[in-house]
């Protein structure tokens, strides 16, 4: 178990309360271009450095490659290039935050991350027809707006090689 993981399994896999008594669930906040995301921290394994990457022939142009972490071979992928149709800029210091959904593990690339965020709990919002599948719901969180994954249904979906 990460660092991470533990973090997040001793808080109940939820962060503090956000106003009276509502609920709330820690996620891991990740800035693509000008979106943010928030994948559920309990799916987060590790955040780290953008490794070196091996191309992928054939490949979609959301999946940059695939690069070695800790001696695991993870495919990452680029959401913003997924949902805009252009890439992520890369920088010194741009992350990726590995995540693991049914045994399937991607890092998805950052140009920055925000640490532990407890967002409040709510249930999949019925998506509109420009929102992807792995788009549950969006929420506001200090002046941001945040798109909140579903590390399965994305990890399905690259599974697939299929585009939004």
């Amino acid at each position: 178990m990460t660092e991470l993981a533990a973090l997040v399994e001793g808080a109940g896999g939820r962060g503090l309360t956000v106003g009276a008594d509502v609920p709330t669930r820690a996620h891991v906040g990740l800035r693509t271009n000008s979106r943010w995301f928030a994948a559920p921290a309990a799916d987060v394994v590790e955040v780290i450095a953008l490794p070196t990457v091996t191309r992928v022939p054939a490949a979609p142009p959301h999946v940059l490659g695939v690069a070695l972490v800790r001696s695991r071979l993870v495919t990452l992928v680029d959401l913003e290039q997924l949902i805009a149709g252009h890439p992520t800029p890369r920088s010194e210091r741009g992350r990726i935050a590995v995540v693991r959904a049914d045994g399937v593990e991607l890092g998805l690339v950052a140009m920055a991350t925000r640490g532990l965020l407890a967002l409040p709990d709510g249930a999949p919002e019925p998506a509109p027809a420009e929102r992807p599948p792995w788009i549950v719901r969006e929420v506001g969180h200090d002046g941001l707006r945040l798109a909140v994954l579903d590390v399965a249904a994305l990890a399905a979906v690259v599974a697939r090689g299929a585009r939004p």
